[in-house]
């Protein structure tokens, strides 16, 4: 049963607070947008802003309405945010001059900060069945299995920004980049294959169970497209049905 929400708003940087029937409106950053957004247990959020320059870290106990920014991590934008089976957060760093991942081992009351992992800014990270792996504007795919200490580099899918990222289970995840391909991996992201050009520019996967999933898009047509078989096909599944003019999927969560 849903006891309480939490809901980060891009525009205006606040938090929506809510039970079941109500929402409670919390301002973070003014001017600021809310990207990245972690749940710990027992009242901990954590959230990572991406406007204005440079980011922010928030912490709060109370289930987001008192946050205490974090000075010290001086991020560029803040996109991708998890927390491991062990407790840590996992910040991925977008700075165009060289992508570094931001731990914390202590929910978010002090940080390192790797070097950088890529020579181009860190997108998004996402839980494997063995690690974590990280893309980014490289195009390139990065992966820790000692809980975000070290990484290495998997290879280069293409010449694209890679954005959407999903894992399936089953060792099954997806990548989809800038272009419209989408790559889909067998070995927890060490091996790719390229599915072929899907839409145009990827936003984001959600996956449905069973190797059925949605891909969203947000350039252009923003259209949503369903696999029934872990990403090797796919269906169109047309316009997100919001009845609202230019609306896509921006984020789906499950």
């Amino acid at each position: 049963m849903l006891n309480r929400a939490i809901c980060g708003i891009l525009l205006g940087c606040s938090l929506l607070s809510a039970g079941p029937n109500d929402w409670e409106r919390i301002e973070v950053e003014p001017e600021g947008r809310i990207d990245a957004i972690a749940d710990f247990g027992d009242g901990v959020i954590v959230l990572g802003t991406r406007l204005p320059n440079p980011s922010n870290v928030y912490r709060s106990d109370d289930l987001g309405r008192v946050n205490d920014a974090d000075s010290g991590t001086n991020f560029a934008e803040a996109y991708g945010m998890v927390v491991t089976p062990a407790g840590t957060v996992l910040i991925a760093d977008t700075d165009a001059d060289g992508g570094r991942i931001t731990r914390s081992e202590d929910g978010g009351k002090t940080w390192q900060v790797s070097a950088p992992i890529s020579p181009r800014a860190v997108y998004r990270l996402q839980l494997v069945g063995d690690g974590i792996i990280a893309n980014g504007w490289a195009g390139h795919i990065y992966k820790s299995t000692d809980d975000g200490r070290t990484w290495w580099d998997c290879g280069k899918l293409m010449d694209s920004f890679l954005y959407a990222i999903d894992y399936l289970g089953d060792d099954e995840v997806l990548i989809g980049t800038e272009s419209g391909h989408i790559f889909h991996s067998g070995d927890n992201g060490e091996t790719w294959v390229n599915q072929g050009h899907v839409g145009d520019s990827a936003d984001d996967f959600v996956s449905l169970g069973g190797g059925r999933a949605v891909f969203t898009t947000y350039r252009d047509s923003k259209r949503m497209h369903y696999t029934a078989d872990g990403g090797r096909t796919w269906s169109d599944w047309g316009d997100v049905a919001t009845g609202a003019e230019g609306d896509w999927f921006d984020h789906v969560i499950t």
